[in-house]
């Protein structure tokens, strides 16, 4: 579901919910998650992340009780949160670390712990101090927005976050989870979360090669130079699908920021600039 790719439909869903073993306990959410597909009428969807998020927003589906007790307690809006969860351009890769985020379910050393105690299996005394940041528990929020590490990498989209939202007053925290300022169009909404999702998903892989303790690890210049290239291939992907017919719908979408998406039609060149 997560790579948007579309499965084969006599795939019964009861198989996948089957395929723990009896020594497994199924994660709760699991059941939640099957009993509100197996309502989903398939040969109306592509069976793409967005869709279902669509459809359970149109059957007015209420998302899993620990994701609106978690965003509650935090004091923000579970219903944008679960409205804009699907909201952007991006590929189900680099939408996959955004989604989990979302549902607390980023597999961090700390989540891990618990589960792992809830559980009782043997391991659950793990550690789960964070690699780079010693006395601090690895947690989906330090990973994400804490870390020094990912604190570097969000410092070099910042100037296109502000350029685009044309603001500096507002909470990385917030847009993460959908909350824009009130002044934000649909356009500009969808341009920042596809940007913010790229970036979580180069932070989450960056987390992951530190962990395992990869031959090649990360540098931050590597790190720039794959968002700025993902940044532009979504973009360029988009233009191809409307094109030519659907220039001024393109321009629409993505133009509204002339310094960070232009389409110089004279020359025909697509211009995308990640600002430092």
């Amino acid at each position: 579901l997560r790579s948007n790719s579309v499965p084969k439909l006599d795939t019964p869903l009861n198989t996948i919910a089957q395929g723990f073993t009896k020594r497994q306990k199924r994660p709760g959410f699991y059941d939640t998650l099957f009993a509100q597909l197996k309502l989903i009428d398939v040969s109306d969807t592509t069976w793409m992340t967005p869709d279902f998020y669509k459809e359970f927003l149109v059957k007015r589906y209420k998302p899993p009780k620990a994701y609106m007790d978690h965003w509650s307690f935090h004091s923000y809006d579970k219903a944008v949160i679960w409205k804009f969860s699907y909201l952007t351009h991006s590929e189900g890769i680099h939408q996959d670390v955004h989604f989990r985020y979302l549902h607390i379910k980023l597999p961090t050393l700390y989540l891990m712990k618990k589960n792992n105690q809830a559980a009782g299996k043997y391991h659950s005394n793990m550690v789960t101090t964070c690699i780079h940041c010693p006395n601090r528990t690895e947690n989906q929020y330090h990973v994400m927005l804490a870390c020094a590490k990912a604190k570097s990498v969000w410092k070099y989209v910042s100037s296109t976050i502000e350029e685009i939202l044309q603001t500096h007053s507002y909470k990385l925290p917030n847009l993460i989870c959908g909350q824009f300022p009130s002044n934000t169009n649909d356009c500009k909404k969808k341009m920042v979360l596809t940007l913010i999702q790229i970036v979580m998903h180069s932070i989450w892989l960056n987390r992951c090669s530190f962990v395992k303790k990869d031959s090649v690890l990360p540098t931050l210049r590597g790190t720039k130079n794959i968002i700025k290239n993902t940044f532009h291939k979504i973009i360029c992907n988009k233009f191809w699908e409307m094109y030519p017919h659907k220039l001024a719908k393109f321009e629409k979408l993505f133009c509204h920021t002339p310094r960070v998406c232009r389409y110089d039609s004279v020359n025909e060149l697509l211009y995308t600039v990640i600002l430092e």
